[in-house]
């Protein structure tokens, strides 16, 4: 190999060289500036979900028409709401908006169906007299009923912040609303987890011949006990918060137990209606996605 020719090929050699430091330099910057775009959008979504989707407040308005309804409750108007675990993602403030949003729409009745204070959390007694004066401001025609949850099962204060807040505190029990010849039945039982539902009571007479038969739980996974055994027309339950965390094309994984099965917003069984409150606010851990804090609005029609 003449001198020329060696030369040639040694330039050659450490231009290739460069060019390999150079592209390696090139995908090192690639690898990086998609790291740095990745945490940036993690960092984002976490955010979102921990201190935005937990502040929004929708309402989801729904129809129900049954002909067990005639001119006298034609129309009526339900509240539905759950799972506020005050203690976790719910201050006065945002007690302010729900009671305020609830107001506004004028309800007839309305219904809680448990988890009011996080489970664990130690209320002060200015926290407790301002719960009883924000769930007092609530408004309806005919009546307002709430019943425990889990997370307020050892709660000292529940019972206590739920009657003075003027709602009538359903145990395995029911009042019935009168109108003229129609009735609605408004039936609520004890926690699923902790204790025992009772629901033999809509096996009594008076209960039988009421129209409309509306029955609060807490837990939907019981749902299909009651809908297959009992006549009910509407089941409204919480507890699921809609899986509070949705990751998009990923099963449901962050499910609490009775809330594993029947945790969407809407299902019928057997002809009996079933709705699950998305819920207020956060349990475990205080981020909410695609699972926006929401109260149900019903609108119960005749035909």
């Amino acid at each position: 190999m003449d001198t020329r020719t060696k030369k040639y090929k040694n330039l050659t050699n450490d231009i290739n060289k460069e060019l390999k430091k150079e592209r390696t330099k090139k995908r090192s910057k690639k690898r990086h500036k998609i790291l740095i775009t990745f945490l940036i959008i993690i960092s984002l979504i976490l955010i979102y979900a921990r201190f935005i989707e937990p502040r929004f407040l929708k309402t989801n308005e729904i129809k129900i028409t049954s002909e067990k309804i005639d001119d006298t409750f034609h129309g009526l108007k339900i509240v539905h709401f759950s799972d506020l675990h005050y203690g976790m993602t719910v201050d006065f403030k945002y007690m302010e908006r729900l009671v305020n949003e609830i107001n506004i729409l004028k309800p007839d009745v309305v219904l809680f169906t448990g988890d009011l204070i996080e489970d664990g959390y130690k209320l002060k007694k200015n926290e407790k007299e301002k719960l009883i004066k924000y769930l007092s401001d609530i408004n309806s025609t005919y009546g307002k009923y709430a019943i425990i949850g889990n997370h307020d099962y050892f709660n000292e204060d529940f019972q206590s912040i739920i009657t003075n807040s003027g709602f009538t505190y359903l145990n395995n029990s029911y009042d019935i609303i009168y109108k003229e010849d129609n009735s609605i039945l408004i039936y609520g039982v004890d926690d699923a987890i902790y204790s025992t539902p009772v629901y033999d009571l809509l096996n009594e007479s008076e209960l039988k011949n009421t129209d409309y038969k509306i029955m609060m739980i807490h837990e939907p996974d019981v749902v299909e006990e009651i809908a297959y055994n009992y006549d009910v027309d509407l089941i409204v339950a919480g507890h699921s918060h809609n899986k509070q965390v949705n990751i998009p094309f990923i099963k449901a994984f962050w499910l609490p137990y009775m809330g594993q099965k029947y945790y969407d917003s809407y299902y019928n069984i057997n002809n009996t209606d079933i709705y699950v409150s998305n819920g207020i606010g956060t349990s475990t851990v205080k981020f909410r996605m695609f699972s926006t804090p929401s109260i149900n609005f019903y609108r119960i029609t005749k035909p």
